[in-house]
């Protein structure tokens, strides 16, 4: 079908009791008091639920304590409380009608309801085109309540023969506004070049007829929207159009899930969520009848995520589970167990589960992030994980919290030993002159107490120090121990890289003498011996 043949089957009129469905379904029904100040302490006020006009007591602003306009209404009118400021709840004091109170000026802020709706019809040719409506009660400038439904966007769907002669489902779609910056405004009907879903949800459907003899029969759209609740009615009509094993979910009672892969719950998902090349739901999902009667016992609590996870644990279990595994499986999130289920390729997961739980009884604060915890640190200690006692300790939270200290303790080992090695390399350049004396820093100890001290980072500095830009601290001779500045060096160049003081002030005059110094008298003749040294691993 060419694109006027498509354009002619697009409606310019809404439904003709439009108006009336949507008040029974409590839409497009709210009335106001719109009100402004007269004279004096005189309101003049008007209700467009029975459009009489009258004259109420108004308070000045600041009286009520309000910035806007507020008026005090009579003793039959209020609700609440002495007066109502704009866009409190009264009662009409003609009709008696609930009403929303509402200042002139501030008419097009609250007297305005805007509620889009969908339409499903059928046309003679087989085609199904879904309307968008966009559905307006507002406030005119007679005051007169005022109603209007335009059409929004359109969706048709129909079956068009491919170059090969195959008949396909195809889908094109109309719109009938136009965006300026954030706002919309209604235009003719045009069609543009891609078809993308920009409906989203269906909350509001107009009570369609049968779509019997349209490509859409056999869809299942009633049963998808019943299933979700006013769920993406457009995208999966569109997902249907691709894939027509789609109704087969909705049959299933996956629609839910569906819906969660429509509207992106797939994206970055590895293996595809659903396989389109099967056409069972069970085999779309990868799922074993027992398994799907579990899945939607559970889906509220299951996702499309759980789901993937779910394949991953199959995959590496290398068989299929078996229904008395079910509960030991989701005992936690997925997303919680799946590190031990990397680990050996998930040969010991169940049985990591199956200890977890029993852990569990015993502290109820045992999580598997524990057990993920625990199995880095041993293995990192060099400990050997195939060992049964250490694999599963008899008390994990004990067991974590040793493996810890140790592992600290190994680090701080490690580090004290590189720290050693630097300074073994640099204590020639620990030098006194002029009432200042520089010396390497010793351990991470004295690094973290320097800028505790000096109120600067170089408390994190341990690992720079050990790996060649070691740290140097400069003290008055008379003060050894007292914090003053703070230098660091690159020490295969030889040049300073930083030296800061107190809250990381600049160099004294000083001390910036005392570093010139320094570096022509120590470390230059450092520089030039280290040179002359043999590098590891060659002869002298």
């Amino acid at each position: 079908m060419d694109e006027q043949e498509l354009m002619a089957l697009l409606p310019t009129e809404p439904p003709e009791d439009w108006l009336s469905w949507l008040r029974q379904n409590g839409q497009l029904c709210r009335n106001y008091l719109i009100y402004r100040h007269d004279r004096g302490q005189i309101a003049r006020a008007r209700c467009t639920a029975c459009r009489e006009e009258m004259k109420l007591d108004w308070i000045r602003p600041e009286q009520a304590g309000c910035s806007r306009g507020i008026w005090m209404p009579r003793k039959e009118v209020q609700v609440s409380g002495s007066a109502a400021a704009s866009g409190e709840k009264v009662r009409c004091p003609r009709c008696g009608e609930i009403v929303t109170a509402v200042h002139k000026p501030e008419i097009y802020g609250w007297c305005q309801e805007v509620i889009f709706f969908l339409t499903v019809e059928g046309r003679p040719g087989g085609q199904a085109v879904l309307t968008g409506w966009r559905a307006r009660r507002y406030v005119g400038t007679d005051l007169e309540m005022k109603e209007e439904c335009i059409p929004w966007e359109a969706y048709i769907f129909f079956r068009e023969r491919d170059r090969w002669g195959k008949s396909r489902l195809k889908c094109r779609k109309g719109m009938a506004h136009r965006q300026l910056f954030y706002n919309a405004y209604p235009s003719e009907w045009r069609m543009p070049k891609r078809t993308a879903d920009s409906w989203g949800s269906c909350e509001w459907v107009y009570p369609w007829k049968s779509l019997e003899g349209t490509v859409l029969e056999n869809a299942k759209a009633r049963e998808y929207l019943a299933q979700t609740k006013g769920g993406n009615l457009i995208g999966y009509l569109l997902e249907y159009k691709k894939h027509q094993a789609a109704e087969n979910l909705v049959t299933g009672g996956f629609a839910q899930l569906l819906e969660e892969y429509i509207t992106g719950g797939y994206e970055g998902m590895n293996p595809a969520a659903i396989n389109w090349k099967k056409a069972k739901p069970m085999r779309m999902l990868g799922l074993e009848k027992w398994e799907a009667g579990h899945w939607q016992n559970n889906r509220g609590t299951m996702g499309l995520s759980g789901l993937v996870a779910y394949r991953k644990v199959k995959t590496a279990l290398g068989r299929p589970v078996r229904p008395e595994e079910w509960n030991l499986i989701w005992h936690w999130p997925l997303h919680l167990t799946e590190e031990l289920l990397k680990r050996e390729e998930g040969r010991n997961y169940l049985r990591d589960l199956r200890y977890l739980i029993k852990q569990e009884a015993k502290n109820p604060n045992i999580r598997p992030g524990d057990m993920v915890d625990y199995l880095r640190a041993m293995k990192e200690l060099g400990e050997d994980l195939g060992q049964a006692e250490v694999r599963w300790p008899k008390d994990l939270a004990r067991a974590d919290e040793r493996a810890g200290e140790r592992l600290a303790e190994k680090k701080n080992a490690q580090l004290a030993e590189a720290f050693a090695d630097m300074n073994r390399q640099i204590e020639g350049l620990a030098w006194e002159d002029g009432g200042l004396l520089i010396r390497p820093a010793a351990n991470s100890g004295e690094l973290q107490r320097e800028g505790k001290c000096l109120h600067h980072c170089v408390g994190g500095y341990s690992r720079a120090h050990c790996e060649g830009k070691p740290i140097f601290f400069i003290r008055r001779a008379e003060e050894p121990e007292k914090p003053f500045f703070t230098l660091q060096m690159n020490a295969e160049t030889g040049k300073v890289l930083q030296n800061r003081g107190l809250r990381n002030c600049a160099r004294t005059r000083e001390v910036q003498e005392f570093e010139e110094r320094w570096l022509r008298q120590v470390v230059e003749p450092w520089m030039k011996q280290k040179r002359k040294r043999p590098k590891k691993g060659k002869a002298a």
